[in-house]
């Protein structure tokens, strides 16, 4: 009796043992999917080609899910050095870049700046595509202007871009920035410059921005425009913005709108001030497992916090480690594929 006692309790124990390692390797399994997955996602427009949207998923011409991780540039007509093929080369291979965002700002454009905005557009999308990274031309409204107000010049300003690169896989296009006005007036806006862009364009990824310096995500969940291909904007600061935005995405996701963070820094929303690792932690943690496209403000040697580099850098010293601010030394951990919460800074 003893014996056959012995050899139940054995036999249960094996059960469990097995069990529990069947558990174990299915969850090892599924990190490791999770881990490939997130790895093939990160794109580049040689492999991946253009863009689109499925669900609230950004994919490829594939259909494959696609992450897009990048910088944003600072107003172009203000800190043109920095918008250089080498520069722009450097960052897609040592910081793993495969985005850049090019703001350019549509008050200098409409005040009389036209030609050196597209001047200085051209050469850095030509340095993207030299470098094999996607590029978001980004019409960049402000909250103090009503986008409609300007449409013909926002016309003339896409108009000229596509002319130049047509249907090119790497191009995305940013209709309105923090763009002023309630979403009625977005939504109006959008009515008219999408359907413009469209007919030159007709596959184009575009991104709008939404209200409240594109934090405020209901109104286009209630009431999104009748357009396909297009994804809505989130902005954030980490030393200003927290767990509330991050729910509010997070629901907006939930009911089927696709977010694309255009814009976000590791500052207060002004670009200066202080900084907040630990928040940039939780931010892009949350970015990541739910694998969100984001730039990150600022490719400039502005005197501020956000920007990547100290004021005097140039150009071609800018990756020199000297020259890095704690910010940009955070960001180029984070682009390298780093977890957030292991990176740390001087």
């Amino acid at each position: 009796m003893r014996n056959n006692k012995t050899i139940t309790e054995v036999l249960r124990s094996l059960a469990l043992f097995l069990i529990i390692f069947a558990c174990f390797a299915g969850t090892l399994t599924s990190s490791v999917s999770f881990q490939a997955t997130a790895e093939t996602a990160t794109a580049r427009p040689s492999a991946n080609g253009h863009l689109h949207v499925e669900g609230t998923q950004l994919v490829d011409e594939n259909g494959e899910p696609a992450v897009l991780k990048g910088i944003s540039t600072h107003g172009l007509t203000w800190y043109p050095d920095f918008i250089d093929e080498d520069l722009f080369l450097e960052l897609s291979k040592q910081w793993d870049c495969n985005l850049i965002r090019m703001a350019a700002y549509s008050s200098e454009y409409v005040k009389g700046y036209s030609q050196q905005t597209m001047d200085v557009l051209f050469r850095g999308i030509d340095a993207a595509i030299s470098a094999d990274m996607y590029v978001i031309v980004d019409w960049h409204t402000m909250v103090d202007e009503d986008p409609n107000i300007i449409l013909k010049q926002a016309e003339e300003f896409f108009s000229s871009v596509i002319e130049r690169y047509g249907s090119c896989p790497n191009i995305i296009y940013e209709c309105c920035n923090e763009p002023g006005g309630d979403w009625t007036v977005i939504k109006r806006y959008c009515a008219e410059i999408i359907p413009f862009i469209r007919r030159m364009d007709p596959d184009s990824l575009i991104i709008i921005g939404t209200a409240n310096y594109c934090q405020d995500l209901y109104y286009p969940v209630l009431d999104p425009v009748a357009f396909d291909n297009v994804m809505y904007s989130a902005h954030f600061y980490t030393a200003s913005h927290g767990k509330e935005l991050r729910e509010q995405i997070e629901k907006a996701i939930d009911k089927g709108l696709p977010v694309f963070i255009s814009e976000c820094g590791l500052s207060e929303a002004s670009g200066d001030g202080g900084t907040d690792f630990i928040s940039a932690a939780q931010w892009f943690t949350f970015v990541n497992e739910n694998r969100l496209s984001y730039t990150i403000w600022s490719l400039s040697d502005k005197d501020e916090t956000s920007a990547f580099f100290y004021p005097g850098t140039s150009a071609g010293e800018a990756l020199d480690e000297k020259n890095v601010t704690p910010v940009g030394k955070w960001v180029r951990s984070l682009m390298r594929g780093n977890d957030p919460f292991s990176i740390i800074v001087d």
